[in-house]
């Protein structure tokens, strides 16, 4: 500011409140940023979150057959891989444009001020922005390796955790542990310094050294330049307001070299969650399984069923693995019809082609005389109820778990499904321990008036996987939740198999009641399950080998 005191106490005075105004200004924006950027990361995690699992609740059923697409896969790109997208969206734009604006602004500054300096610039800035991009090249190429390994841990979290009692009982956890850090071939992954180790950590090094070091040659090159600026006679304090806004313009660089985020990780994680919102919907005319145009009236569900010269393979399968071979079956309205063979001969395939989980690759099935692929998706499922062997209940009341297939059934519906079920006695006189199973819900269940006017035992939660109720139990609420629509159809697949003998005749008799009002199938492996069918259909390897009469 000069050599007098009186120079430099103008120079502070004027100075000093311009800065402190610039620090308040960058105080402000950048507390409104943060705080924008917050709220915007948070609006499209869930969004996203959205977005993907109304994706995956609408997919084929061959979707979930791939390998790629298991529980533990899925279930990691709904809980950490969307959040990961952060580093590849808002997050990486917020840094490309701040570091674009600084470099822009800092080149237009030198230029303004020195041009010799803005032309050195004018190359050096663009460098140090390739030195990032190499940067996060490297770190896409590095994560792009190691995908296969980690699809091949998160299946196999979900399928130990899953099934802890199982693994527990096997007393062989170091086994299941090895497999786990073990890749695809068997060879175990290595996480000790081997020479390929170190290569793989000196390259990310190599190129975040060299990004800082070339900022830091840079400035020595610039400063010889400004000597010889200076030399020759320039201003000196012309020279030094070039070196601010050099460092201002590559700075931003420098910055995303050292604390760059997990690039790499973003982007396969945003493709991964890409790849699955580009998948159709069931239903949709490019499905698999498309939908039909016309209602499944309750008159028309109630005639014939018949399958004509089926022929199926699942899709992933081989071209030769045909699973129902020439399949041909009528079934008239109100007969009770069993299925029975051994294992893998087509007894569930027959169930899985008639919900249209599966599409046959030649022949078709009709009810009423019509095919179903006339039929729209919910009405054909609607007519339809499904009981298994090991019955899925939810963790959520008995009330809810027996209304999902009808969820405004009215009070009556669900206490006559519940009494047609044979669990309305065991329901009502439930008991409690404690309040657990009436508060998880409390909020819910205070807006469902339903509540108010159903016994307590409704209440009750089931817990996880039905946790809390008895294998009978489960299965009679399974029952309850399939007859409460009122199917013109009901499909029993090895539905008591899995109880002892004084459940199975409980159930049994729920089931007996139920198919004295609807067509069914039952598919079992003991003739006694089957003894009060009409006809009894043995299948061996896809094809009928034996229809008579019971």
């Amino acid at each position: 500011f000069g050599n007098e005191s009186s120079d430099i106490k103008t120079g502070l005075a004027t100075y000093l409140p311009i800065m402190f105004g610039i620090g308040c200004i960058a105080f402000i924006f950048q507390f409104w940023a943060r705080t924008w950027l917050f709220m915007i990361n948070s609006n499209m995690i869930q969004n996203v979150r959205s977005v993907i699992y109304n994706k995956l609740i609408h997919q084929p059923m061959e979707f979930f057959d791939e390998k790629n697409h298991s529980v533990g896969n899925l279930t990691t790109v709904l809980a950490s891989n969307i959040r990961e997208i952060n580093g590849a969206s808002t997050e990486m734009y917020v840094f490309g444009y701040c570091s674009l604006t600084g470099m822009i602004t800092g080149t237009i500054m030198i230029f303004i001020y020195e041009w010799n300096l803005g032309i050195f610039a004018l190359g050096f800035v663009p460098m140090n922005a390739l030195s990032v991009a190499a940067t996060f090249a490297y770190q896409f190429g590095a994560n792009s390796g190691s995908r296969d390994s980690e699809k091949l841990q998160e299946q196999m979290v979900s399928d130990y955790v899953g099934n802890h009692a199982t693994v527990a009982s096997l007393a062989n956890e170091d086994a299941i542990i090895k497999r786990y850090y073990a890749n695809e071939d068997g060879s175990q992954l290595s996480y000790t310094l081997t020479p390929g180790a170190v290569r793989e950590a000196v390259k990310p090094a190599f190129f975040s050294g060299l990004g800082v070091s070339f900022n830091v040659f840079s400035f020595f090159i610039m400063l010889v330049i400004i000597a010889s600026n200076i030399r020759h006679g320039h201003d000196i304090f012309a020279q030094c307001l070039p070196m601010f806004a050099f460092a201002y313009a590559t700075a931003p660089c420098t910055f995303l070299i050292i604390n760059s985020p997990d690039f790499g990780r973003s982007f396969m994680a945003a493709r991964k969650i890409l790849k699955i919102e580009q998948q159709v919907k069931e239903g949709h005319l490019d499905s698999p399984i498309q939908d039909g145009t016309e209602e499944l009236t309750p008159e028309i569900a109630a005639g014939d069923i018949e399958f004509h010269n089926i022929w199926f393979r699942y899709p992933t399968a081989d071209k030769d693995m045909w699973v129902l071979r020439n399949f041909n079956l009528k079934i008239r309205a109100g007969e009770s019809i069993g299925l029975a063979g051994e294992s893998g001969c087509g007894k569930s395939t027959v169930t899985a082609l008639l919900y249209r989980f599966y599409e046959p690759q030649e022949g078709f099935i009709s009810i009423g005389g019509r095919p179903i692929t006339e039929f729209t998706l919910r009405s054909l499922r609607s007519n339809l109820g499904l009981v298994q062997q090991e019955p899925i209940v939810f963790d959520r009341t008995i009330m809810e778990n027996i209304i999902y297939k009808r969820s405004h059934a009215t009070v009556d519906e669900i206490q006559d499904a519940a009494k047609i079920a044979n669990c309305k006695t065991f329901i009502e006189d439930r008991a409690f321990e404690g309040t657990e199973e009436t508060t998880v819900n409390s909020e819910e269940n205070q807006t469902d008036l339903r509540y108010e006017r159903l016994p307590e035992g409704y209440k009750a939660m089931c817990g996880s996987r039905g946790s809390r109720l008895s294998g009978g139990q489960k299965q009679r609420v399974a029952i309850a939740r399939a007859v409460i629509g009122n199917p013109k159809m009901l499909i029993l697949d090895e539905a008591t198999s899995a109880l002892d003998e004084n459940s199975q005749k409980i159930v049994q008799e729920a089931l007996d009641q139920v198919m004295l009002k609807c067509t069914s199938i039952v598919i079992a492996h003991r003739l006694t399950t089957l003894s009060k069918c009409d006809r009894i259909v043995r299948l061996e390897r896809g094809v009928i080998v034996d229809d008579s009469k019971n």
